[in-house]
């Protein structure tokens, strides 16, 4: 039987398919800034990608949906933490990058208020930490929230009470909401750093990160070992302080017991703004916390009252956000490391230089093409700059300064550490040997990871001793390691020594999707190793699959479909399944569905109360080819609507896709089985 006519994909104008995509890309970095704490893009890609947005959504109003970035704020809180809904919603700031944005920004305000009189404006820094949410009833502290997504945060009380400048009772007994931002200074941040360096533990990437990971922390004792600090700028119903406007509320808050920021002061008209930021630009390295803006405020609340506020954000305020400080400094060298899935990055060896508070000296060159689009020559003048105030990077060459003489950068074709042949591999440079010295520590610690083979045991130290004795020279020797070999280790009791080979026998016989993620196969995470296996169930059927049979499986694709063939027919990688084999390793098997058809290319989304497990109905879309996604976007085919759609069928309604319910679903699941 064919199947329905609506497995084809819509037709939508361009216009609708690139808010789509643009709405798509700040969820998710959304949920890496706030929920994961590890953003991927820069603070300039991210506002270019929210501004370009908002443009698009001012042309075409009716796309506009309640659940657009444009329209809400942060992302929603963890689950690991009690929910507390701000009395008042907690909105964000527009963002300005040069005076005419500013001017902008004015020029709306005089129109609003319909007065050409001069507007007063409060300046304050925008300090780069975590906003946070304080309410007082009778002057007691109850409860401390994060952001949150604007309207309700994650109660993190017990994680903040020893923060520098919140008080737990104030000094009048009022009931309010005080908002301010908790962050970490640039010496605490070294001081953690340090300890973390001393204990093996990763690094945190900048302040920012740290201050938000470690009020979010479930263990408070994590922060209160922290220094953390805080300052204070608003409250959720200014009225309920008696003063007119923002200038007198920072000294209300003062007076009451809050910390707040010196660092600030008033301004007539955007005019007089090119000054204030001249002297802020010439400042903010030398402060003892990071700055990554200025908040321009209008002073009187009466006036912000008339102004008013979108979804999202005050009319009445918006953060100028500080250009990347550019720095030239010399590449002395160019250095390949190899991580832990082969993969080789370039980076920059710089004549060391301050910038922006930190001295650097490497920077990521991220790929061969990267390389060649800059055309890098060692010796080369560079200029180099913070991605988002975060990760140093190369800007440009100074081509007028390069040396006589000094020849292209070419890429070696072998291993610089163990010469095994380089693969390209979509844009990057892999070595594909699993036995590569380099690779083999952090390769077992993947390997025992949790999200891998969970071999309980295995952990860094053991790992090192097991390494640095010899015992270890490549993954399959896990499985030669006996008793007598193990009591021998230093710190290495005799039952730790049973648990661990108990362990190791048991991982034998993990799943296969476990075994795929702990080959680290290149941009196979745990979903796509599930995927993996469902369609092939062994080794030996992955390994026999034909490119475009692995491009066929949901999710993988062609790209991914060429790197996971190329690794796996490898001769080092076809060698060390052979001897894990040897060793008596036999993933559980899995029942192959084959390779997916009938719904290949379809996408479903599943909302509201369904009479079934949501768990068995994607199960069962899955083995017939269906990719099941979290999220509506403008690759949907299906929603599925239950009881209580919620925000979904609003936005699969917006974008035109076809929303069906279980009996429609039943209907082509039982077509296509036919």
């Amino acid at each position: 039987m064919r199947p329905p006519k609506s497995y084809t994909f819509c037709v939508r104008d361009s216009v609708s398919q690139r808010i789509s995509e643009l709405r798509d890309r700040v969820r998710e970095a959304n949920r890496r800034y706030f929920i994961d704490q590890a953003p991927t893009i820069s603070d300039a890609t991210y506002d270019a990608l929210l501004r370009e947005l908002r443009d698009l959504e001012a042309e075409r109003p009716d796309l506009v949906t309640p659940d657009s970035p444009t329209q809400v704020v942060g992302a929603q809180p963890q689950a690991s933490f009690e929910t507390v809904t701000h009395p008042a919603p907690m909105l964000s700031l527009d963002n300005a990058f040069n005076q005419a944005d500013l001017e902008a920004f004015e020029a709306r305000i005089r129109r609003t208020l319909a007065s050409d009189d001069a507007v007063e404006y409060v300046i304050e820094p925008k300090v780069d930490g975590l906003s946070v949410n304080l309410y007082y009833r009778c002057g007691v502290l109850v409860w401390a929230a994060t952001r949150g997504n604007g309207v309700a945060g994650e109660d993190v009380t017990e994680n903040l009470r020893a923060v520098r400048g919140l008080p737990a009772r104030l000094r009048a007994p009022v009931t309010i909401e005080v908002r301010g931002e908790v962050y970490l200074s640039r010496e605490e941040f070294d001081r953690i750093n340090a300890g973390r360096e001393r204990d093996g533990l990763p690094l945190f990437r900048n302040p920012r990160n740290a201050a938000s990971g470690t009020v979010r922390h479930i263990d408070p004792s994590i922060p209160a070992g922290r220094n953390l600090e805080a300052f204070f700028y608003s409250v959720g119903t200014p009225a309920s302080t008696g003063v007119l406007g923002q200038w007198e509320l920072l000294d209300w808050l003062e007076e009451v017991g809050f910390r707040v920021n010196e660092e600030r002061q008033r301004m007539i008209g955007i005019a007089a703004f090119s000054e204030t930021l001249s002297r802020w630009e010439a400042r903010r390295a030398s402060l003892p916390y990071g700055v990554d803006g200025i908040v321009v405020k209008v002073d009187r609340f009466r006036l912000q009252d008339e102004l008013g506020s979108t979804a999202r954000a005050p009319r009445w305020a918006i953060a100028y956000k500080f250009p990347a400080e550019e720095i030239v400094t010399r590449l002395v060298d160019i250095v390949l490391q190899v991580g832990r899935t082969g993969k080789v990055t370039p980076v920059a060896a710089l004549e060391p230089v301050s910038l922006e508070g930190t001295v650097v000296a490497r920077a990521t060159l991220h790929n061969p093409g990267f390389v060649a689009a800059k055309d890098l020559r060692i010796g080369d003048s560079v200029v180099i700059r913070k991605a988002g105030g975060i990760i140093p990077e190369v800007v440009r060459v100074v081509v007028e300064q390069r040396p006589p003489g000094v020849a292209s950068y070419r890429f070696p074709t072998a291993c610089p550490e163990c010469g095994s042949t380089l693969m390209q591999d979509g844009a990057n440079l892999r070595c594909l040997n699993p036995d590569c010295s380099v690779q083999l520590k952090e390769r077992l610690r993947h390997l025992a990871s949790r999200t891998a083979l969970d071999v309980e045991g295995l952990g860094p130290r053991t790992l090192e001793l097991l390494i640095s004795c010899g015992l270890v020279t490549a993954i399959p020797d896990l499985f030669d390691l006996d008793f007598s070999q193990l009591v021998e280790l230093e710190g290495l009791a005799e039952i730790s020594a049973r648990n661990l080979l108990n362990q190791l026998e048991s991982a034998k016989t993990r799943p296969l999707a476990r075994w795929l993620v702990a080959f680290g196969l290149p941009h196979v995470g745990a979903q796509k190793a599930e995927r993996l296996a469902r369609v092939f169930g062994s080794f030996q059927a992955l390994r026999a699959a034909s490119t475009d049979e692995l491009a066929a499986v949901p999710d993988i694709g062609p790209t991914i479909a060429q790197g996971v063939a190329s690794t796996l027919r490898h001769r080092d990688m076809i060698r060390l399944i052979d001897t894990l084999e040897a060793r008596g390793v036999r993933p559980a098997p899995v029942e192959a569905v084959g390779r997916p058809r009938s719904l290949m290319g379809v996408t479903v989304v599943l909302t509201g109360a369904l009479s079934q497990p949501r768990a068995a109905i994607k199960a069962r879309l899955e083995s017939l080819g269906a990719r099941v996604a979290s999220s509506v976007s403008s690759k949907t085919t299906y929603l599925v609507a239950g009881a209580e759609p919620g925000r979904k069928l609003v936005r699969a309604e917006s974008l035109g896709v076809e929303v069906i319910d279980e009996v429609q679903l039943e209907s082509i699941l039982s077509q296509v089985a036919e």
